[in-house]
């Protein structure tokens, strides 16, 4: 029913990883750079960026740390673009570590995540016709694909009140004023969920707004039957 996605604004550094083990996860891009990402014992994983020459080693070093960091159980979600490289670059050990994970890796196209399914890949999100938007409309798209009806979205920081850009793992930590893009894209995700009868959710702290989406406080998602009971029997 439901399914906690987590991303990697710099807020997540004050989220109790360990309160989610027991709920469905999706971790993103490089949340696997977190030291206590295991504890959420995570059973999906959305890895989206474009690889090509000129990023590869840097997304192979990304992949290897997930590969580190992700149970046996994981089903890692890549785009397609990086298919070649995975299976030809060797470096980091991550051919070896490829093989190990082979029969849980699922690729993204541009076009569909489930074939037939109600996918556009990003929640319809497009720029001058083609794909766009990141990891955020990605992420929760392939939730719905997945069947999940409540998406809960965890350090998704550039879709609150006031919007801190940086990340968990950077230096990078300011106020900035959302863009026409960037509010877009929230609404147009927010469109795409209603008419797929899903509730997106946004995480926030008590001196916080959520932009396009509904929202709650962390204090009731700790305190709440949200992870008083696991999702995987809790209504």
């Amino acid at each position: 029913k439901r399914i906690f996605i987590f991303f990697t604004g710099r807020s997540i550094q004050d989220i109790d990883f360990s309160k989610f083990k027991d709920e469905y996860v999706m971790g993103v891009n490089f949340l696997a750079l977190d030291s206590r990402f295991k504890e959420l014992n995570a059973e999906f994983y959305c890895y989206a960026t474009n690889w090509d020459a000129s990023w590869a080693k840097l997304a192979a070093f990304g992949l290897h740390e997930i590969y580190q960091a992700i149970n046996m159980n994981v089903k890692l979600i890549l785009n397609a673009s990086s298919k070649y490289w995975i299976n030809n670059l060797d470096i980091f050990g991550n051919l070896e570590d490829g093989e190990k994970f082979k029969n849980n890796i699922y690729f993204i196209n541009n076009t569909a995540f489930i074939p037939d399914g109600r996918s556009e890949v990003a929640c319809g999100i497009k720029k001058n016709g083609k794909t766009t938007g990141g990891i955020l409309p990605r992420s929760i798209n392939i939730a719905i694909d997945l069947g999940f009806k409540d998406i809960y979205l965890i350090g998704a920081d550039y879709s609150k009140n006031p919007l801190r850009v940086g990340h968990f793992y950077g230096s990078t930590d300011f106020i900035a004023k959302r863009s026409l893009e960037e509010e877009e894209i929230n609404l147009g995700i927010r469109n795409f969920a209603k008419k797929q009868d899903v509730n997106i959710i946004n995480v926030i702290e008590k001196d916080q707004t959520s932009f396009g989406f509904d929202s709650i406080f962390l204090e009731e998602v700790y305190s709440n039957c949200l992870l008083n009971e696991t999702s995987k029997g809790c209504e």
